[in-house]
C-alpha cells in the first residue's frame, strides 16, 4: 500500500509540473504575442494587456517587500556599484540657512526605475553669487573713476571657480515636501538632505548638485540656487518662515514637471491641460502644464481631474517644446 501511494503521488507531482510548465509556456507565449496578431481578437488583446498589467504588479510588490530591499541592501554592500547605473542629475534643489554660516540643503534623486541595486553618492558645488563678490570691485571701481579696470575686475570675479565638497547625507524634515510643493510623485524619486557647515559667514552662495558612483558623474543639476546666509546667529521657525535665508532659483536649464518638479526632455512634446473652469482658490496665472507622462496619466484617472491651481481639466494638448510658451491657456 505504501508503494502505491508513493506512486500516485509522484504521478501527481510530476502531471502538476507538467500542468504548470504548459500554463506558463503559454502565459510566456501570450505576452510575447506581437500587436498584429493580438489586435487580430478582442478577447486575446484584453487577456494579454491584464497578464502584463498583472505582470507589473507582482514585480512592484516584490521590489517593494521588505526581504528584498534586505537582500538588495545587502547585495549593493557586497557588489561595491558594480550593480549600478549611469546616474542622472538630481533635481528640485532647495536651501534654508540654519545660521550665519550653515545650511540644510534638500534635492530630489533621480535613481534608474528598473535598477534596485543602484547606488550613487552626492557632490555639492558652490561658490559666491556674482553679484555679490562684484559689489566690492564697483564700489572700488567707482572710487577710482576707472571704468575699464571696474569692468575686466568684475569679469574676473564672476569667473570664480566652484569649490566641490562630498555629501554627507542626513534625515532633515523638508517643510514644503508635506505641502506637496518640492517633493516628487514618482516612487522612484526620493528626497534628500545634507547640512553644510562652515560656509563663508553671512555670504551669497550659489550651490548645484551632481551624482556620481564608479562609472562616472551624472550631469550638474539643471536648477541652480542661490542663498543668502543672515546676519543672525540662528535662524528659528519663525524667521524661516517669513522667508529669512530661504534660497531661490537664479539658473534653469530644463523643463520642469508642474507637478513633481520633474526635469521633462529637452526635445520632443510637452503635455499642457485645456482648463474648462478657472480656479476659484489658487494661482489664476497658471500655465497648466507641462506634465510628465506620469502625472499626466495620475491626473487623468481622477474623478475630476484637476491642475496643480485646482482648475479643472478638460482635455489634454501636445505643444512642441520649443513653442510651449509660459502663458497659460484661455479656459473656456
Amino acid at each position: 500500500k505504501l508503494v502505491r501511494v508513493h506512486v500516485c503521488v509522484v504521478a501527481l507531482g510530476q502531471t502538476a509540473m507538467g500542468n504548470a510548465a504548459t500554463f506558463a509556456v503559454g502565459t510566456l507565449g501570450v505576452l510575447a504575442l506581437p500587436d498584429a496578431i493580438a489586435m487580430q481578437s478582442e478577447a486575446l488583446f484584453e487577456t494579454r494587456e491584464n497578464l502584463r498589467r498583472l505582470l507589473w504588479r507582482l514585480l512592484a510588490l516584490l521590489i517593494h517587500n521588505p526581504l528584498f530591499e534586505a537582500f538588495a541592501w545587502c547585495l549593493r554592500r557586497c557588489c561595491c556599484e558594480r550593480l549600478s547605473s549611469n546616474c542622472r542629475p538630481p533635481h528640485s534643489l532647495r536651501a534654508q540657512a540654519l545660521s550665519s554660516s550653515d545650511l540644510v540643503l534638500w534635492w530630489t534623486s533621480r535613481p534608474p526605475p528598473n535598477n534596485p541595486f543602484h547606488e550613487e553618492r552626492y557632490i555639492v558645488s558652490w561658490r559666491r553669487a556674482p553679484s555679490a563678490v562684484s559689489s566690492p570691485r564697483a564700489a572700488a571701481g567707482a572710487g577710482a573713476g576707472s571704468g575699464n579696470d571696474h569692468c575686466e575686475a568684475q569679469a574676473e570675479e564672476e569667473e570664480e571657480p566652484w569649490r566641490e565638497e562630498v555629501l554627507e547625507e542626513c534625515e532633515f524634515e523638508d517643510p514644503d515636501a508635506s505641502k506637496g510643493t518640492s517633493s516628487s510623485s514618482s516612487s522612484s524619486a526620493r528626497r534628500r538632505s545634507a547640512v553644510l557647515e562652515g560656509l563663508p559667514p553671512q555670504a551669497s552662495l550659489r550651490f548645484r548638485v551632481c551624482a556620481v558612483n564608479r562609472y562616472g558623474r551624472s550631469d550638474w543639476s539643471k536648477e541652480e540656487i542661490e542663498v543668502d546666509l543672515p546676519k543672525v546667529d540662528r535662524v528659528t521657525r519663525q524667521l524661516a518662515a517669513k522667508g529669512l535665508g530661504r534660497s531661490r532659483v537664479v539658473s534653469s536649464g530644463a523643463r520642469f514637471c508642474v507637478q513633481c518638479r520633474t526635469p521633462q526632455e529637452e526635445r520632443g512634446e510637452a503635455s499642457f491641460a485645456d482648463v474648462v473652469c478657472r480656479p476659484v482658490v489658487g494661482s489664476r496665472d497658471c500655465a497648466h502644464g507641462p506634465f510628465c507622462a506620469r502625472c499626466r496619466q495620475g491626473v487623468s484617472e481622477q474623478v475630476l481631474p484637476s491642475c496643480v491651481c485646482r482648475a479643472l481639466i478638460g482635455s489634454w494638448r501636445e505643444v512642441p517644446i520649443g513653442k510651449a510658451t509660459s502663458t497659460a491657456p484661455p479656459a473656456s
